[in-house]
Formats: structure tokens, C-alpha cells, sequence
């Protein structure tokens, strides 16, 4: 399986006191592997992904979050914990991920503070920021320090735009996967790189941008349900 982010770009998001594009106001959603609704929000990435490099998803990640708006699913993406198993990114790099943040960060974390995001698709731009937003910001609440991803450039643009620190920490190169790396269509062409976003620092720039900052203060409550869902995947 390959963690990576979809074609659609981040941009600057939200009116304040708006859904991501003006129309009403959005849900988001975690679900496991067996929860209802798990099965088409996974049809939904794949056919995303599909769509955007005629890759083939395969699997997914263990908590899965959806943004519904207007009655239909808008975004999804999907975390998995450090803890719990070997993060995919970490076939890239040639370290464990803990040393990197120590390299990056000087900071010294253990592997539940570290999470991997993929399956990250968007039937809008609007819907996928918003959707990445609540998620930080309920990663932060859950007490997770670093997250890891790779990105091709389009999205690689869309981040430095947002303003949220980033490190490239290697290419996301896709000899390391062998003959799976078929099943991800024209991804590869992108370049994608393996990215790591210190979760703290960049919920303290968002609550500085007005825009993002009143998103958060207004949509707490689900954050806080957000968040109780990953400290689940933590530990």
C-alpha cells in the first residue's frame, strides 16, 4: 500500500463563519474497518485516486475520517499510528522515523506520538483542506507530536502556501516498493516526497491565521470527538 496524498490541492480555505466552498455547514466523521459506513467511504478514495492517476487502492489506513456535506462524502483521509505497526513512509527513508524527528526537531518522541496520513482524497479543494485542518488540530488535542506523509508537488505548493512547517525528509522513490509500486498508476510521476509536519507548531500558526483560527474555536466540539477517536489508535 502506498500512503500519499491525492491531486487535490491545498489552498487557502474558509470564509470565516462558512463551510470550505459557502454551502452548508460540513460534518466529519472517524470510522474503523468495521464500522458502517467504513465500506463506501473506502470506494470513495479509490475511485478519487483512480480518477486523478488510474491507481488501484488496495488498502487502508486503520481509522479513516470522512467530511460529508450536502448529504455526500466531499474528503476523507486516513491515519495510522507508529505504535501499532511500521509506518509505509518509512520504507523511503533509511532510519526510523523517531531519528528523523530527532534530526529535523531536535526533538526525542516515542513512536505513540507519531502518526502516518494517507488516503487523503477531495471532490473539491475547499472540502480537503477543511478535512486536513480538523484533523491537525484534533491530532495536537490527542497529544501527537509529528506526522508523517508523502506528497507529490502540487500538493508540496499547496503546503508552503498554507504556511505550516514541513520538512522534506526524503523522495518518496518507488524502486523501494518493488511491484507494487505498478498498482499507483501516473502517481509516481509527480515526484512525491516523504514529508514530516511538526503537529504542534503548525496548530499554533493556524490559531494565529484568522481564517483557520476561528474555524477551529468554532467547530471544537468536534475536534475534541475527533480527537478521542485518534488517542484510541494511540495506545
Amino acid at each position: 500500500m502506498d500512503i500519499t496524498v491525492s491531486s487535490t490541492p491545498f489552498q487557502q480555505p474558509l470564509a470565516p463563519g462558512a463551510a470550505p466552498d459557502g454551502t452548508p455547514p460540513f460534518t466529519v466523521n472517524s470510522l474503523l474497518a468495521d464500522d458502517p459506513g467504513r465500506e463506501k467511504l473506502e470506494q470513495y478514495v479509490a475511485g478519487v485516486f483512480y480518477a486523478a492517476y488510474g491507481a488501484t487502492v488496495l488498502e487502508y489506513l486503520p481509522l479513516l475520517f470522512s467530511l460529508q456535506q450536502a448529504g455526500g462524502i466531499q474528503a476523507a483521509l486516513g491515519l495510522r499510528s507508529a505504535r501499532r505497526e511500521p509506518l509505509f513512509c518509512e520504507q523511503y527513508l533509511d532510519a526510523p522515523l523517531e531519528r528523523h524527528v530527532q534530526q529535523e526537531f531536535g526533538a526525542t518522541v516515542n513512536r505513540g506520538q507519531l502518526m502516518e496520513l494517507g488516503n487523503l482524497a477531495g471532490s473539491m479543494p475547499g472540502q480537503s483542506v477543511a478535512l486536513y485542518l480538523m484533523v491537525v488540530a484534533a491530532l495536537e488535542q490527542a497529544g501527537i507530536t509529528h506526522l508523517v506523509f508523502a506528497a507529490n508537488r502540487s500538493v508540496r505548493r499547496s503546503i508552503r502556501r498554507c504556511g505550516f512547517p514541513t520538512r522534506e525528509l526524503a523522495d518518496a522513490d518507488p524502486q523501494r516498493l518493488g511491484d507494487r509500486a505498478s498498482q499507483w498508476g501516473s502517481y509516481y510521476r509527480g515526484c512525491p516526497k516523504v514529508m514530516l509536519a511538526d503537529v504542534r507548531r503548525g496548530v499554533e500558526y493556524g490559531m494565529s491565521h484568522p481564517v483557520i483560527g476561528e474555524l477551529w474555536c468554532r467547530e471544537q466540539p468536534m475536534i475534541a470527538t475527533l480527537a478521542d477517536a485518534i488517542r484510541c489508535q494511540r495506545f
